[in-house]
């Protein structure tokens, strides 16, 4: 919470909606491998204007208790 709590302008504004379990992946590309826990979940937070985006899809790769990497965020 704290990792996306950084990533959103208003986050005390967020609604969030989770989805599956955590899930093990590997988001690697070209041969290097990136493994993690998947989490996936969809937030509504305000812009910059004071207005809500609507839910939107999101992700965040896991791995030792620790996001390296985020996926769908950085708007």
């Amino acid at each position: 919470m704290k990792w996306l709590e950084d990533q959103l302008i208003d986050a005390e504004s967020a609604r969030l909606e989770w989805g599956a379990d955590p899930k093990p992946v590997d988001l690697g590309k070209n041969g290097q491998h990136l493994y993690g826990y998947l989490v996936q979940f969809k937030v509504n937070s305000r812009n910059r204007f004071g207005a809500y985006t609507g839910m939107q899809q999101h992700g965040a790769l896991i791995r030792n208790g620790e996001v390296v990497k985020g996926l769908g965020l950085g708007y």
